[in-house]
Parts: structure tokens; sequence; C-alpha cells
């Protein structure tokens, strides 16, 4: 489908500029929420099952709802004309709410009500598709998308047996950071964890694709979260034709994108990441550009902004940092 898009897409002869968030497009996980690939599975499945609710007999002064699925089929939006249409994650949603400031003053009780409240979200969300719930009819969509996710069998092996021979040396787990000295099967090993993909495959056959069509592109990647390290690296191995589904070997074909024999050059250095930072206090923001990395110390926020151009928003509302890279 990506694929399909996006090359509909390039027949407008534009220059395209791919702008991902990382989660939950490229990468099915995501750091900030602690949300891992199966949870990030059932989340997507859960926001695109559409069906409505219902009151339930009432007992004990309290009227309890129901979901009640009403399309058989997933999609982004409702396909089907049903009346007060609703998805089962805003349903879920809407059934534990977060607690607010004013709903809840204390910060420690309104910070327990709402631990209570995103695990109810979760466990209900994860058991959506389980036999006996309302989505069982979707457990089939939830185990062909994790079988996707899944490295080829032959890497796997072949990932254990390093695996197993590094624990058995007791070496420890490489970083992922392609700026540290180890082999490219440990590097893989420590980023395809549990023998999933990390970037799924449809993107890289996108570049490959756009290529062949003499598409002039690029791609940003961003992300509130931390896994645009490894994502920075791994796209730079592929470029260097050492990633493992694409390296010539196992019966993949040879990729390189290193700007060696004319092909194009997407690998990512330093001068093309950045860091957005937005303060409160200070009420300004500013983009800088460097190796990635965060940083909290409010005193020399100023020194850090010098030269660098301002964005004048001033609303001063949210404090974040966005890492951004770009080719």
């Amino acid at each position: 489908y990506l694929i399909y898009q996006i090359s509909t897409m390039a027949k407008e002869q534009r220059k395209l500029v791919l702008h991902f968030d990382l989660n939950k497009t490229l990468i099915m996980k995501d750091s900030v929420h602690n949300l891992t690939e199966d949870k990030i599975i059932a989340l997507l499945i859960a926001s695109q099952a559409w069906g409505t609710t219902e009151n339930l007999v009432k007992t004990g002064g309290n009227h309890p709802r129901q979901w009640i699925l009403k399309q058989s089929t997933l999609s982004k939006e409702p396909i089907q004309d049903i009346d007060n249409a609703t998805s089962f994650q805003d349903f879920i949603f809407a059934e534990y709410p977060l607690m607010d400031e004013e709903g809840e003053p204390d910060r420690a009780k309104r910070a327990e009500i709402n631990r209570s409240q995103i695990k109810n979200r979760k466990d209900k969300i994860m058991s959506f598709t389980q036999p006996g719930n309302p989505g069982f009819r979707f457990r089939k969509n939830y185990n062909q998308l994790m079988n996707a996710l899944e490295l080829p069998e032959n890497f796997q092996r072949s990932m254990t047996r390093d695996k197993n021979m590094r624990e058995g040396s007791q070496e420890e787990a490489p970083l992922i950071d392609e700026s540290q000295s180890c082999s490219e099967e440990d590097f893989f090993a420590n980023l395809f964890v549990e023998g999933r993909y990390n970037l799924i495959p449809s993107f890289f056959r996108t570049l490959i694709g756009l290529t062949e069509e003499k598409r002039d592109f690029a791609i940003v990647f961003r992300t509130f979260g931390k896994e645009l390290e490894g994502a920075i690296a791994e796209l730079n191995k592929f470029c260097d034709g050492k990633h493992p589904c694409f390296n010539g070997k196992r019966g993949n074909t040879l990729v390189k994108f290193d700007g060696s024999n004319g092909n194009k050059n997407l690998k990512i250095d330093n001068s093309q990441q950045a860091v957005f930072h937005r303060n409160n206090k200070l009420e300004d923001t500013s983009l800088t550009f460097g190796k990635l990395g965060h940083s909290n110390e409010i005193q020399d926020y100023k020194e850090r902004i010098t030269g660098a151009q301002k964005i004048n928003r001033n609303d001063g509302k949210i404090k974040f940092t966005r890492k951004l890279c770009h080719h």
C-alpha cells in the first residue's frame, strides 16, 4: 500500500519529500508510550474497527456500555453507513478517561488514577481480538501483520547462533549506534529484537522503486522517542549495502545508496540531524543542527540557541524535544 500510494504521487513528476513520523508508520514500536510491536498492531486494529455503543441493563445505578461491531472489514474511516459509528479504540478511551488537574488536584492521586486507566486501556485493546471479544474476527489480521514483521527464517537462525556464541563468551550486547565498533551480525542482532524488523521492509522497497522510476525525492524522519538513532544507523547500513535483507547474501539482492557508481547517496550524517527545543519559561523555539541528543540544562539554553534561527510562535504551552533528520 505504501509503495502504491507514493508511486501514484510520483507520476506527477514533482520532487517528493517523504516526511515520516517514525512510530506506528515505519517502526512498529513507541518508546515514549512503552508500546512494543504486538501492542502497536493491536492498537492499529482497534482504531480501524467500527461499531456502535449501547447501554446494558441498569445495575446498581450504573449504565454500563458495550461496543458492538457493525463493519466486518478494517478501515481508517467507516465505509458503511453506520449511525454514530465509533472505533473500538475511541470507545475504550472514552470508557477509561484520563484525569486532569481540575478533576483531581492532587498530583500523586491523579498519577495513580491515570496509571490504572492506561493499564485498563491497554488490557482491553490487547484482548480485543482474543476469543470471546468483539474483535475476534480480526484475529487473522493481527496474526498476518505480526507475521509480516518477522525476519526471514534463515537470518533468524544466523542471529540466534551469533547471540548464543556471544552469551557463551559473556560479551555484552552492542549499542544501536553506528559509531560503535562491532560486527554487522552483532549490530543487527541487537537492532532486530525478538527476530522482528525495525524499519519495515516496504520502506526500503519504496526507495528502490522511486530510484528505478528516476524520481527526485528526499527523506525526513521525526520522532519524540528514542528510535531515531537506530533508524538512522539502519538506513545507513542499507545505503552501504550491509543490510542483511539487501546485502546480496542468503538469496537477497545487493542494494546500495552510497553515491558510488552514480547511484543516489541517501546516507544521513551529523549535519543533517537536528533537535527542536521549546521551553515554557523562555517561550521560544530553536532548531539545533548536529548529532542528536537531549539537553535539559535551562541555564545554558540561550547559549545553545545563539545564532540559531528562532521560530517566533511564543505560545510556550508545550515543553518537548523533537528529533529530526533528513536527506
